[in-house]
């Protein structure tokens, strides 16, 4: 888990950028699309919360600079059998949001589009993920 302070950082700037799709949040109520009617959406994990001391010096240990690096996590959901098209460019469009971003104290790093896959738990869903590291302090 991130810390508080990047969770809430990323998760207001992202509501406040995206409107392509929905978005849905890890532990928190998110009715899907309906199968008859496909949509894709885009589910939101924000990881991270290691922290590591960049400087010494400082009168006390606390004072020195930390830094915490972590991970956004988008997972691009769309309807089975639609070709992975759709979910690269909701991808791209994401990154797009993100690339050479400095927000707050974050500042937002490389990124990759992993491997697609079914998303069996979800339903007749496929996934493609996006990964954009970030580093804080």
């Amino acid at each position: 888990m991130s810390s508080a302070a990047a969770y809430s950082t990323i998760r207001t700037y992202l509501e406040a950028q995206w409107s392509t799709t929905p978005l849905a949040w890890d532990n928190e109520k998110f009715s899907q699309p309906d199968p008859a009617e496909p949509a894709p959406y885009v589910f939101v994990q924000i990881t991270g919360g290691q922290y590591e001391q960049m400087t010494v010096g400082a009168e006390t240990r606390t004072a020195n600079r930390w830094q915490e690096e972590g991970e956004l996590l988008l997972s691009v959901i769309v309807p089975m059998g639609t070709s992975s098209l759709l979910a690269r460019q909701i991808a791209d469009a994401l990154f797009a949001l993100f690339r050479g971003l400095q927000l707050d104290d974050i500042e937002f790093l490389d990124a990759s589009i992993g491997l697609g896959v079914a998303a069996e738990d979800r339903g007749p869903w496929w996934l493609l993920p996006l990964r954009i590291n970030w580093l804080r302090g």
